[in-house]
């Protein structure tokens, strides 16, 4: 049995998470700057930073295995 597992509950604060901090992102002193630069560029990344679909800011090198959200710091 996973630790961790998908229900109804986690799902509903996980939306409530990235929300609240998508709101917060354009306001947030540094993930700003990255936020605005991600959107004006033509490939939708700057740097290590890109957005997906539904415009959530992710930080990811080339030796990640995965792509890291970018929380700020009012979350």
């Amino acid at each position: 049995m996973s630790v961790l597992q998908t229900t109804t509950a986690n799902m509903s604060l996980l939306d409530s998470i990235a929300t609240a901090n998508k709101k917060a992102i354009p306001a947030d002193g540094f993930l700003s700057g990255v936020f605005h630069s991600v959107q004006a560029s033509d490939d939708n990344f700057f740097r290590n930073f890109f957005m997906d679909q539904n415009e959530v800011l992710f930080y990811r090198r080339a030796e990640d295995v995965r792509a890291r959200i970018c929380v700020s710091a009012d979350c």
